[in-house]
């Protein structure tokens, strides 16, 4: 569960640091949680 939860924050960076998707990272729209 932390390591999805880090994995969401890395992401979220990425989409933030490149709006433009000049450098084709992953695009994160939307994300769910499973059973907590």
């Amino acid at each position: 569960h932390k390591t999805g939860l880090k994995e969401l924050e890395v992401l979220k960076k990425l989409n933030d640091a490149d709006p433009d998707d000049k450098y084709h990272c992953l695009r994160l729209f939307r994300h769910f949680f499973h059973k907590q």
